[in-house]
């Protein structure tokens, strides 16, 4: 099994976006009181990953589906 990647934890306020089927998806990281939390079209996720299945409607790596926003 390969090594596992210790990504940082994104902050509150941060925005990726994702595109399927040329539509464009933006997720809002938020502060929830127990963590942070991913927005997507007023639905909250617990992980990138669930918001990006939500999408596709299949099994897919949200870590690389979803990509910073650069302002």
């Amino acid at each position: 099994m390969p090594p596992r990647i210790e990504r940082k934890v994104p902050k509150a306020g941060e925005v990726f976006e994702g595109t399927f089927a040329k539509k464009k998806y933006r997720l809002k990281v938020i502060q929830l009181s127990d963590g942070i939390a991913y927005e997507l079209d007023r639905c909250i996720f617990k992980t990138p990953t669930a918001a990006a299945k939500s999408i596709t409607k299949f099994e897919v790596n949200g870590w690389r589906f979803w990509h910073m926003k650069r302002e």
